[in-house]
């Protein structure tokens, strides 16, 4: 069985946001920016307790939201070289 990738998952996540939510991620990132609240985990939060998100699309959805709209893992150009 092949393994996703964190990109991979994170597009699958993109592709089928507004399917199973009923809204774009502009939508959510409006929606998020309205509720005032600014930190990684405060984000999480509020999406699982407010919005009924699950632990991982509230994750990425939050990680999303703080790398300014733009996928976290959608490009390896910006990684750090080890």
């Amino acid at each position: 069985m092949a393994t996703k990738t964190s990109g991979e998952i994170e597009q699958e996540f993109l592709d089928n946001l507004k399917r199973s939510t009923g809204k774009e991620l502009t939508e959510w990132l409006a929606h998020i920016s309205a509720s005032g609240v600014t930190k990684r985990n405060d984000i999480v939060k509020w999406l699982k307790e407010k919005n009924a998100f699950g632990q991982m699309n509230a994750s990425l959805l939050a990680g999303i939201c703080l790398n300014s709209g733009r996928a976290v893992y959608g490009s390896t150009d910006d990684l750090l070289d080890n």
